[in-house]
């Protein structure tokens, strides 16, 4: 296609005829290359072939869980069955026999899967597929034992092939694996959230951006699963059982959401600007012909990227308005509960805020773009969280959020979505009662920031530079406020002073430092009280 919109480029110039034989040679090869592709398809979807192929990696994935259950003596392995392996029963390091294995058995095992899964996916419903389902979600999240990330991904991979589609369309052989199996019932959530948390660090150069197409698919599969009830308990149970882990995955979860919808807002006016240019016929024309190449050039790549990066963070919001319901308690964690409020907080401003008319664009759901949904969830997000911040913690957060909170765009916000009857009423009651709690709890702390006025460098975070409550040592010597340094280590488990390895239950709490601050604050309070009363008499 790229060739071919380049014939007016060669029209009526000497190597006009040079580029036409490349045209035809292109379109030869082309060709003959989809000719052969078809001719080994047919091939590869052989019914008897795929039925032995399917039987072999069947026992592949046996014998290699065999070696795992039995700790490498897996000839002793007579009576084995799958029912008898658990993830806590996991021997504490690889067994060798395990370990020597070549990559490529996996390899081949998960590749032939992925291919049948994709291009036909009506052989799967007449093998059995337990021992290859239960294979994956025992190896998904261990990077102990399959330290390639590429190839665990890939198990994930093969799963998001095996959900309803779009439709809803399911076999019942695959709908089984998922809401019968009993390994899959307990074990595939927390595979699933821990591939995503181990998927951060690949060591790759561009690990960065690679970790948000597996996490797409993650997510995807998530959504699914949480409308399963066993696999929706063993999610709340996983967040219950290991509260450190789970509050490490909800960081990367609300990072990625903010990375991706903020490089999104950013398009969205771009992809605004050039379709106003390009409305105008005469004024676009008018234009060089170099310009107008480079701007749809810029155009068709501004709205690839927007398309993508609205895809994934749909999937990411959608992910934390769901969960939030059920699992509200790590978002009000000490070192997340302000990371919360303000990317909240952040996304309601872009979305009622006085600048949401930007984001018009046409067409818009060709780019998944739907403000009206997404406007919907952040709501959701903020209505289930207030509804468990018993301590007024999450209202705390969003006050003492100087960058984005506005009590205007929260105000607008109930308007908007009663207007559109987006929600109940009850919900929108709900959403003014939590602005009117934060209108007032931001009026309390300008009114304890005039109190205390200038505070000394040694009571403020040295990261933040905020007043500390809650200071704790670090082996390098600095005091920091815990919730802050708890959140740094969430992403980077080193001291930012000597980068150094650090983890939580090295840092002391420093009671003198704490004690001094509270001094500190009694007697400006008291200072400030005796004033204002001075005054009034």
């Amino acid at each position: 296609r790229d060739l071919e919109a380049m014939r007016d480029q060669f029209a009526g110039r000497p190597d006009q005829a040079r580029y036409d034989a490349r045209l035809a040679e292109t379109k030869q090869q082309l060709e003959e290359g989809q000719t052969m592709h078809l001719q080994f398809d047919c091939a590869l979807r052989e019914p008897r072939l795929v039925s032995e192929a399917l039987q072999y990696y069947r026992l592949v994935a046996v014998w290699l869980m065999r070696i795992v259950a039995t700790n490498g003596d897996y000839e002793k392995g007579n009576g084995y069955t799958f029912a008898s392996i658990k993830e806590d029963a996991f021997p504490e390091t690889c067994p060798a026999a395990f370990a020597c294995l070549p990559e490529y058995v996996v390899e081949d095992l998960v590749e032939f899967m992925l291919y049948i899964s994709r291009y036909a996916p009506e052989t799967l419903d007449h093998e059995p597929l337990d021992e290859i389902m239960n294979f994956f979600i025992t190896f998904m999240g261990n990077a102990d034992f399959v330290k390639n990330p590429y190839l665990r991904c890939k198990f994930v991979e093969v799963l998001r092939c095996w959900i309803p589609d779009e439709h809803g369309h399911i076999s019942q052989k695959l709908l089984s694996l998922f809401e019968v199996n009993p390994i899959s019932l307990t074990n595939l959530v927390p595979g699933l959230l821990r591939l995503y948390v181990g998927i951060e660090f690949t060591g790759a150069h561009n690990q960065f951006y690679e970790k948000f197409n597996v996490r797409y698919q993650i997510g995807e599969l998530c959504e699914y699963l949480w409308t399963v009830g066993a696999h929706k308990k063993a999610w709340i149970a996983l967040a219950n059982s290991d509260p450190e882990f789970y509050t490490k995955f909800l960081n990367m979860l609300i990072n990625d959401a903010i990375y991706l919808l903020d490089e999104a807002m950013k398009e969205l006016p771009k992809v605004r600007e050039i379709e106003t240019d390009m409305e105008d016929q005469e004024g676009w024309a008018a234009r060089p012909q170099q310009e107008r190449q480079e701007r749809e050039a810029e155009f068709r790549q501004t709205r690839r990227l927007l398309r993508s990066n609205l895809s994934l963070a749909m999937v990411h919001i959608r992910m934390m308005s769901y969960t939030s319901r059920d699992i509200a308690h790590p978002f009000l964690r000490p070192e997340m509960v302000e990371r919360v409020a303000a990317m909240l907080n952040y996304f309601l401003l872009f979305l009622a805020g006085p600048e949401r008319r930007r984001l018009k664009i046409k067409n818009p759901e060709k780019f998944g773009w739907d403000p009206k949904e997404l406007l919907g969830m952040i709501f959701d997000v903020y209505l289930q969280i207030y509804a468990a911040d018993s301590a007024k913690v999450f209202v705390a957060a969003i006050a003492a959020d100087g960058r984005s909170y506005r009590d205007d765009v929260m105000v607008e916000t109930a308007r908007v979505v009663r207007s559109l009857t987006m929600k109940s009423e009850r919900d929108v009651a709900q959403f003014e009662s939590l602005t009117t709690e934060v209108r007032e709890r931001a009026s309390e702390d300008e009114e304890e920031e005039a109190d205390l006025g200038e505070i000394p460098d040694d009571f403020l975070d040295p990261i933040l530079s905020t007043l500390m409550r809650d200071p704790v040592k670090l082996p390098s010597g600095h005091s920091c406020d815990r919730s802050t340094i708890t959140r740094h280590l969430l992403s980077d488990e080193t001291d930012p002073f000597s980068r150094q390895p650090l983890t939580v239950d090295q840092l002391v709490t420093d009671d003198e430092l704490r004690e001094n601050i509270e001094r500190f604050i009694a007697e400006r309070k008291a200072l400030a009280k005796e004033n204002n009363d001075a005054m009034h008499t």
